[in-house]
């Protein structure tokens, strides 16, 4: 099913939001992060495979002289020739294990800069000043550097991800991002304190009780606890590069080798524990177009021995390029949009999926998470 939806909804695409809202009430939801969560927060990963790639043809000719005489054109070459996996899989091989990691790293986190720092005061000023009644312990000058009506929307849709987590009706987040923005997002709302999830650790953790003060009795604690909401990466993990304690197994799923190796256990917990959860929760996924053939492969496997179909899809009109089909759209690029969209909510009907359009633009999708899904489960 494929349905349109904006900051107010198309009639027909009501009853599809209406329906994720009870769906979360009921089962509890689970979200399902994509890369398109960070897309204006960190350098995107057509961006990122470039300027690797610069770096590998680099490498490799002052090895071989023959590259170095084709570097231009053997960089146009390999990105015209090779899909995401396959350049990530020549970029490991030449700069090895080590330095891919490292500079995989350095790319998501901006390097030198305090991307933590700047999302935090980001988040802090969003939700506490949307608020009706301020954080006490928030202060006041991070509230009103965000009361101008300005903006940053670089990290608009991830705080409004991390806002709809802060809700008891999610339970977790299943991400397949590398980095730990979604947690510091998260935990600078407040409500709750992620805990990362990776290698072997794999089941949801008990909700803890309500926190309780010295000197407070029970009955007198807080009736909004600080839970812990697990986020597994599904396909890895890099922290800052300023982390202290570096976990020697940390990695990424990127290459070719890389899916291979970690799907090649049908019991691990990177295939197991999505599964639990696409079959036993509500789940909706966020910033992906699900063409990644992982996650196509879970979705089917958990559609099996799924009776209710209780996974959702939130995108955007943009994923589709009306200049592929030529001249014959012209003037109608959205209406050409939306049909391209349906074909492609074929394919995520087969999986189980029902596909919600937000909007034509980039910035809908945090419109549509505010207002048709954050929002009446708040209320």
């Amino acid at each position: 099913m494929c349905q349109t939806a904006h900051d107010h909804p198309h009639p027909y695409s009501r009853d599809l939001l209406k329906r994720l809202v009870k769906d979360a009430r009921e089962h509890g939801l689970i979200i399902f992060v994509g890369a398109g969560v960070n897309a204006t927060a960190i350098h995107q990963w057509s961006e990122l495979l470039r300027d690797l790639l610069e770096q590998t043809i680099e490498s490799a000719a002052m090895d071989d002289d023959r590259i170095r005489r084709f570097d231009g054109p053997l960089k146009k070459w390999c990105q015209q020739q090779f899909d995401a996996c396959a350049l990530a899989s020549v970029i490991k091989h030449v700069l090895g294990p080590q330095r891919y990691r490292d500079e995989i790293q350095d790319a998501i986190y901006r390097g030198g800069t305090d991307l933590e720092q700047e999302i935090k005061t980001y988040c802090r000023g969003r939700y506490f000043g949307s608020q009706s009644e301020p954080d006490r312990m928030q202060p006041r000058s991070a509230v009103r550097a965000f009361g101008n009506g300005a903006i940053d929307m670089r990290y608009e849709l991830l705080f409004r991800v991390a806002e709809l987590c802060s809700l008891p009706e999610v339970m977790g987040v299943a991400t397949f991002n590398f980095d730990t923005l979604l947690e510091v997002a998260i935990a600078a709302c407040g409500k709750k304190t992620p805990r990362a999830h990776f290698g072997d650790s794999a089941s949801i953790p008990d909700e803890p009780e309500p926190e309780q003060q010295a000197g407070v009795s029970k009955s007198d604690a807080p009736s909004v606890s600080k839970r812990t909401i697990p986020v597994f990466h599904l396909h890895g993990l890099l922290s800052p590069p300023n982390t202290m304690l570096r976990n020697p197994d940390e990695g990424v799923v990127f290459s070719y080798e890389e899916y291979f190796d970690r799907n090649a256990d049908p019991f691990s917990w990177e295939t197991a524990t999505p599964i639990h959860l696409l079959r036993h929760f509500c789940t909706l996924w966020i910033g992906t177009s699900l063409k990644d053939w992982n996650m196509m492969r879970l979705l089917y496997a958990a559609r099996s021995k799924r009776t209710l179909s209780r996974s959702y899809c939130l995108q955007c009109l943009q994923e589709v390029n009306p200049n592929l089909a030529g001249e014959a759209v012209s003037g109608q690029e959205e209406q050409f949009q939306e049909a391209a969209m349906r074909l492609q909510a074929t394919l995520y009907d087969a999986l189980g999926v029902d596909l919600i359009i937000a909007g034509p633009e980039y910035k809908d999708l945090s419109n549509v998470i505010a207002n048709n899904i954050t929002t009446p489960l708040h209320s």
